[in-house]
């Protein structure tokens, strides 16, 4: 969704650039760049938070066989991903944190999930 988001924005912007003479090119180059800045700027967010989160405790258990381990695996990856979209709802100024189905707001399952 990320890729889809930034390309639906530059794809226009470059086509246009493509398009138009050379005054306007070098006006449409900053907006260029600053979506590209952007980009990787939620990228870098997105993997320096992944980086922060890597639990050692995760290495020794096996997912496949152990049902208590994939419950406590499933809920940290759910905090993981709301504190994610609550880090680019900061950095965009767009909300994305609706939660995700079947946890509460710290990752437990509730009686939908």
């Amino acid at each position: 969704m990320n890729t889809v988001f930034w390309c639906c924005l530059l794809f226009p912007l470059a086509l246009l650039k493509l398009i138009s003479p050379a005054l306007l090119r070098r006006r449409i180059d900053p907006l260029l760049n600053a979506l590209a800045v952007a980009w990787v700027s939620v990228n870098n967010v997105w993997f320096g938070w992944i980086q922060q989160r890597a639990l050692a405790s995760f290495c020794s258990s096996n997912y496949g066989t152990d049902a208590s381990f994939r419950r406590e695996f499933h809920r940290w990856l759910a905090r993981q991903w709301e504190e994610k979209d609550l880090l680019i709802s900061q950095l965009t100024g767009v909300s994305n944190t609706g939660g995700i189905s079947g946890t509460n707001g710290a990752g437990q399952q509730t009686s939908a999930g």
